[in-house]
């Protein structure tokens, strides 16, 4: 899956994160392959 981030955005970094691990970070399929979930959604 391709995400992008767009500099106009003015929402919190939890959407995007939660949609592609789930809200409790166990969807189906879903891994983190670099990086840190939690570092995105402070960005």
């Amino acid at each position: 899956m391709i995400v992008k981030f767009h500099a106009r955005g003015k929402g919190g970094g939890s959407g995007p994160v939660d949609y592609l691990l789930g809200r409790e970070r166990n969807q189906e399929g879903a891994r983190v392959l670099r990086g840190a979930p939690e570092e995105v959604r402070e960005l």
